[in-house]
């Protein structure tokens, strides 16, 4: 069920005195650390420290005559931290094991120290709530704790976009997303500062680049009408979120913002407000020399030219990178000396000379460490390079790429 569908839009009926006893405490435990973290971090809209918090008496039910309300607990908190929402919520019917049990309904704001004290609680020991007006009793076994409550009238609700989902694995859409924020340089502005999700004939396309080098990975699913960017702080937020249990997830793409719906979660996040550059130019079908290579192999030989590498970075002494009769020579030379390393090729073609920066080669070839081999593609020592995993079909899914460095006649 889609969280936003069972959170009451009207206020929970007014009970005084409700008891709550915490019946699943290693659920509800999560539950309220996951809304802590969602709360605001600075006192700049007071509210958004709290988390809003409702237990309902009924719950939805699906029978052959339609949606019915039934006798249950409903547990459903949200919090906002000012860019994104989230949601979480959980109902079972009477007799059902439930997370919580409660005497009464009831809507109130917990302030964000509810979460920091009671996951600090002794965890052997029971757990019973008790509200009473703008109060709140905690008993932890013999110890008890008071705090005062806040009315929910300033809390801003979730107000979700209409529009037709796409479903997905939320394990393959958190992956992309980390491999493609490798490559979002914060610094840049616009569209760059970003992730870029589009919809395409051939499925869902997530990409990223930061001028210098990129990423694009196409998953399979439909995804109409999808064309949106979003920020660095909202990728980490969606793999927080959704990237603990492989599930699948609905994604809403609406007029200003996003929704992501799954595993008892609702997540709602804005998004940028630019038009991404088009990225296709940056793969090729045509190359004069390519190298396939033992994918952990050539990450720790890049990492070892690193130490020679200037702290000023790879335009004051690139790697030199060269294949020739199937042997890929990676040399570096700087004031503390010089490295020169050879690895013999089974699979390549062609001959290059080009110049890397050893650190941005090492992330593009860490988007593909679950693959024992890498194929590295050259067109020229200035053009873009581009890199793909060997093996399935990812193969022609992934792709990484990146600008040589270039290099001082001489060198």
């Amino acid at each position: 069920m889609q969280i936003d569908n069972l959170i009451a839009s009207q206020p929970a009926v007014e009970q005084k005195n409700v008891e709550v006893t915490i019946v699943d405490r290693d659920r509800f435990l999560k539950m309220i650390e996951t809304a802590a973290d969602f709360t605001a971090k600075t006192d700049n809209v007071p509210v958004l420290q709290n988390i809003f918090f409702q237990i309902k008496k009924e719950v939805p039910k699906r029978t052959a005559e339609g949606m019915v309300k039934v006798p249950g607990n409903a547990l459903f908190l949200i919090a906002n931290d000012g860019t994104h929402t989230i949601a979480q919520g959980i109902a079972t019917e009477e007799g059902q094991s439930s997370v919580i049990e409660a005497t009464g309904e009831l809507e109130t704001m917990l302030p964000k120290a509810f979460a920091d004290l009671v996951a600090k609680l002794p965890a052997k020991q029971s757990l019973k709530l008790e509200f009473s007006n703008d109060r709140l009793n905690i008993q932890s076994g013999r110890s008890s704790y008071e705090l005062v409550l806040t009315a929910t009238e300033q809390f801003p609700q979730p107000k979700p976009e209409q529009a037709k989902p796409f479903v997905i694995s939320s394990k393959e859409f958190c992956a992309a997303l980390k491999n493609a924020i490798t490559f979002v340089d914060p610094k840049n502005s616009g569209a760059l500062q970003g992730v870029h999700i589009m919809g395409t004939p051939k499925g869902l396309l997530i990409e990223s680049c930061d001028r210098t080098q990129g990423y694009r990975e196409l998953l399979q699913g439909a995804a109409e009408n999808v064309d949106i960017t979003i920020v660095k702080d909202t990728v980490n937020r969606i793999c927080s979120t959704f990237d603990k249990k492989d599930t699948k997830i609905a994604v809403v793409v609406g007029e200003s913002s996003l929704t992501i719906n799954g595993d008892g979660k609702s997540l709602i996040c804005s998004f940028l407000d630019a038009k991404y550059p088009d990225l296709s130019k940056m793969t090729f079908e045509e190359f004069a020399a390519n190298a396939v290579v033992d994918t952990k192999e050539m990450i720790e030989m890049l990492s070892r030219t690193l130490l020679y590498q200037s702290a000023k970075g790879a335009s004051t002494n690139p790697a030199i990178v060269s294949l020739k009769n199937g042997v890929l020579l990676v040399n570096v030379s700087s004031a503390i000396g010089k490295s020169e390393e050879a690895v013999e090729l089974s699979d390549s073609s062609g001959e290059i000379r080009l110049g890397l920066d050893a650190s941005k080669m090492i992330s593009a070839l860490k988007c593909f460490t679950d693959y024992e081999k890498t194929t590295i593609r050259f067109k020229s020592p200035l053009e873009v390079l581009s890199l793909q995993p060997v093996g399935g079909n990812d193969e022609l899914h992934k792709t990484a790429f990146m600008l040589p460095v270039r290099v001082a006649q001489g060198v």
